[in-house]
């Protein structure tokens, strides 16, 4: 496991949680919201949308967050999911009755007791994380040795072979026939083509 695949679990463990802990307030508060059968479905489409786009944007290395890091995050996220619920439920499977109001005292408190609730499972589950990427990153002994070849190459007792390129780079991206001297020429040592 490596620190880009560490960060989209992390990604996804945290968005999940907090899309779950918000379908959850909402079905528990009696707002009236009825799950459709496609529901799974577009829950799960949204889920890899959004690890799709999440993008690259990593460090080197894996560190998990503190406690209240994650938990700012998890808020944040909870909130962003409460107000997407609230004004666009369909793009969630459900349907809902109009007119309830946005922020009330009781979903702030379900909100806060939900994601307090699960901040020790997200913050274990990092901790496991950045366990596994140094075990991993441990036995591969660093990315690569000075000739850049993989080290995991050498510990797997793989043979990593890298192909030749057989023209300059310049002439690769051009257009048209080679302008260089052909590999058959006379003179090269190599049988001229009949």
């Amino acid at each position: 496991m490596n620190a880009f695949t560490a960060s989209l679990a992390r990604r996804s463990a945290l968005v999940s949680a907090a899309f779950a802990a918000t379908l959850t307030g909402h079905l528990m508060s009696g707002e009236g919201l009825r799950v459709l059968p496609v529901a799974p479905v577009l829950w799960c489409g949204l889920l890899g949308v959004f690890i799709m786009l999440s993008g690259r944007r990593t460090k080197p290395t894996f560190a998990a967050w503190s406690p209240a890091a994650t938990l700012g995050v998890l808020l944040l996220t909870q909130a962003a999911m409460h107000l997407l619920l609230h004004r666009v439920p369909w793009a969630f499977g459900l349907l809902a009755h109009p007119g309830h109001e946005l922020i009330t005292a009781s979903a702030v408190a379900a909100h806060a007791v939900v994601a307090l609730a699960l901040l020790v499972p997200l913050c274990w589950g990092q901790r496991i994380l950045e366990r596994a990427v140094a075990v991993v990153h441990a036995l591969a002994g660093g990315a690569t040795d000075v000739a850049g070849t993989p080290r995991h190459a050498h510990i797997l007792g793989l043979e990593v072979r890298r192909p030749a390129l057989a023209r300059r780079a310049s002439t690769l991206s051009a257009r048209g026939p080679p302008t260089g001297e052909s590999p058959r020429a006379p003179g090269n040592g190599l049988p001229a083509l009949a």
